[in-house]
């Protein structure tokens, strides 16, 4: 059982000590305080005192006179240091003492400097010959205070002792004692038992102790009366208990069909969900289909057109040939015509090729969760590429900075799918009411154990119920448009499941995005995945 009068004297003697300590502290601040500025007043005591030997010895550049002068300062009780100095500062003499010691923890490290110009000659015909500087420290300070403070701080402990011991006897006779007393007799109250034996109660003038008793005692007959009250309402209380668990138990039952009945339909809206993210994705690859359809068009339209004019050409030069019509200026014609279109051609069909490499890679691995190592830069590089066509329609400009040696094993299904997203939700949302300046920025780096990708645009943002909102299944601020919702849903389960990795987004209005994708150096397995 913890004592109350303990307590009680624990909080009184904290309240002391601390009272105690303000006070020792309040006094060493004091101490400290005329000690510093008895110092003070030294040091330009002895400026005064000093003066005129040390200037009558720089004006006669006597400097052993000078020498033996500043070590009589130094003998000083409260004198550290003494810099003699030539009047365009340049040092004569330099003498530290030895009294200097380490410094207390509670004090200041402080330097106190008495610093004096010293002249030669009386009035206007006073000459300036130099500089003198005598310095003190917090530690002449400490060596002054020790004795007082040890002294102080033996009285206190000593009459905090001698309180402690009177306090205690006084709290032991007066509290503790009778205290005790009334708590072990209350706590042999038994409740179940009809008469009890009353706790004593002083004869006289009543005290607080005498008032806690008789409550007890009253408190007690009070109980006692109403123990069989309580017998009767417990049988009640049981038979309503019984009941009321048969009530809930049948309650119980319906909930089990219900929940059974919700687990179902909740399959099924996960299965009609995976339907409309898969629908979403190829209806995005569709998009990227009919971009790079249109895309190729124009190399392919330019090179069939120079095949054909080059097909005309030959035709004439052969012409002229046979019919011994052909001078070297038509056969140096056909010669620089043949190498510009050759080029044309050349130049038109590399373009076309890379649109389809690019478009093949990126679309065989939106469909594919092959897990393998791949160029970070080189690949991307193919996914913007293959976006090129919406971009250009949307006036809007895309660079790319990621190192050329970073390499990813990872989904590369799952970054193009990501990153064709991003660009597509930028184009939709961000850049609709945007002229010329419209840009998209994609920083890819690598830090210990993950890799980071930063995705940036500068379009309209989003405002903060927006941003909640924006990675829930089938929200759009678009719906009017035929969005569908689903393209940032599908971003966050491919970074946060098929990745394992975290997204976060800041956004403002008027502000643009900036997503960040931090994902494992190596991505989980399929193993793992499915597990």
């Amino acid at each position: 059982m913890k004592s109350i009068s303990h307590r009680l004297l624990r909080s009184v003697m904290s309240v002391y000590l601390a009272l105690t300590l303000g006070i020792f502290a309040l006094e060493i601040t004091l101490q400290y305080r005329q000690a510093r500025d008895g110092i003070t007043a030294e040091l330009d005591m002895l400026q005064d005192t000093f003066r005129g030997s040390i200037a009558y010895s720089m004006w006669n550049m006597d400097t052993n006179a000078l020498g033996a002068t500043v070590s009589g300062m130094l003998k000083m009780p409260s004198v550290t240091r003494v810099i003699a100095r030539m009047p365009n500062g340049d040092l004569l003499r330099d003498l530290s003492s030895a009294k200097g010691g380490a410094q207390h923890a509670l004090l200041p490290a402080t330097t106190y400097t008495s610093r004096q110009r010293i002249t030669w000659g009386e009035g206007a015909r006073a000459l300036h010959v130099g500089w003198l500087e005598i310095e003190s420290d917090s530690s002449v300070i400490v060596q002054r205070m020790q004795t007082g403070v040890l002294f102080a701080a033996v009285a206190a402990l000593v009459k905090t002792a001698i309180l402690i011991f009177l306090v205690k006897q006084f709290f032991d006779r007066i509290l503790s004692r009778p205290l005790f007393a009334i708590a072990q007799a209350a706590g042999q109250i038994d409740p179940k038992q009809v008469r009890h034996d009353p706790l004593p109660v002083k004869p006289g003038q009543p005290d607080e102790l005498d008032v806690i008793s008789t409550a007890i005692n009253r408190l007690a007959a009070e109980v006692s009366s109403t123990v069989s009250a309580l017998d009767t309402l417990n049988k009640d209380l049981e038979s309503q208990v019984l009941q009321r668990t048969q009530a809930l138990q049948t309650a119980c039952d319906d909930l089990d069909h219900q929940r059974q009945g919700l687990n179902s339909a909740l399959d099924q809206l996960r299965a009609a969900q995976a339907s409309l993210v898969e629908s979403e994705k190829m209806a995005a690859l569709g998009g990227l289909v009919a971009g790079i359809a249109h895309e190729i068009n124009t190399p392919v339209g330019l090179s069939l057109t120079g095949s054909s004019h080059f097909k005309y050409m030959i035709e004439q030069i052969e012409k002229k040939f046979r019919a011994g019509e052909l001078e070297e200026a038509d056969f140096e014609r056909f010669i620089a015509d043949s190498k510009e279109l050759s080029r044309s051609i050349f130049v038109s069909l590399e373009k076309a090729a890379a649109l389809v490499r690019s478009f093949k890679l990126v679309a065989v691995d939106q469909g594919n969760d092959e897990l393998r190592r791949f160029g970070a830069r080189e690949y991307l590089n193919d996914i913007v590429l293959t976006h090129q066509p919406v971009l250009r329609r949307a006036r809007a400009t895309l660079t790319l900075d990621c190192p050329a040696a970073l390499t990813i094993e990872s989904y590369p299904g799952a970054w193009s799918q990501i990153v064709s997203n991003l660009i597509a939700n930028s184009i939709v949302h961000a850049f609709d009411d945007r002229a010329d300046d419209a840009r998209i920025d994609i920083a890819v780096t690598e830090t210990p154990g993950e890799t980071v990708l930063v995705y940036r645009d500068n379009g309209k943002g989003m405002s903060d119920d927006v941003a909640r909102k924006v990675f829930e299944p089938f929200f759009t601020t678009n719906r009017q448009g035929g969005g569908s919702g689903l393209g940032m849903h599908i971003v966050y389960n491919l970074v946060a499941q098929q990745l394992r990795g975290r997204i976060h987004l800041d956004t403002a209005p008027d502000r643009g995005v900036t997503f960040t994708i931090r994902v494992p150096r190596a991505a989980p397995t399929p193993q793992a995945l499915a597990a």
